[in-house]
């Protein structure tokens, strides 16, 4: 699964609630920074409850980490096409 940081649709309530996660977690970040992110206003901003988001991430850490790993992924596909793999 890549995730479309830039492209995305503003409504995000018909996407998976992982994807919807992690585009909050975006978001939130490029507004508060790492420092300022709270686990509340990312799941307020995905659309469910913070016990709901610990369904998915058991901490900050780790939803930060996928986060990460996302954003890598999506360098790694413009750096080297499918032919590259």
């Amino acid at each position: 699964m890549t995730i479309d940081f830039v492209h995305r649709k503003e409504d995000i309530s018909d996407l998976p609630p992982r994807e919807r996660i992690l585009l909050a977690a975006y978001e939130t970040i490029l507004e508060d920074q790492i420092s300022g992110t709270r686990l509340r206003k990312i799941a307020e901003k995905a659309g469910m409850a913070q016990g709901h988001l610990h369904y998915y991430f058991s901490s900050k850490d780790e939803l930060l980490l996928e986060l990460l790993h996302e954003i890598i992924n999506i360098v790694t596909l413009i750096q080297c096409p499918s032919s590259c793999v």
